[in-house]
């Protein structure tokens, strides 16, 4: 899904052999943006009082940090991909 969302608004990692260090940075900056927000939304909704809301909250914050796994997956995977051109 992150490759195909990174082709939809035109960001290239690496080209003619040379990294985008723009690119790489907007792309960084919007998905570590989703995953701050996932965090603090789960958090908020854990806050509220009522036991439907602990429950979402719970599930918001197991999404979270799943994302943020993935975040760290995708991170490791990218900058093994981009030492090759350094």
């Amino acid at each position: 899904m992150q490759h195909y969302f990174l082709l939809n608004i035109n960001i290239s990692l690496v080209t003619n052999n040379k990294i985008n260090y723009g690119d790489v940075a907007i792309g960084e900056g919007l998905l570590t943006l989703i995953g701050i927000g996932l965090w603090v939304l789960g958090t908020d909704v854990w806050r509220g009082q009522s036991r439907a809301r602990k429950i979402g909250g719970a599930f918001l914050l197991l999404v979270a940090a799943g994302y943020s796994v993935a975040w760290a997956g995708i991170n490791y995977w990218g900058y093994n991909y981009l030492k090759e051109y350094f």
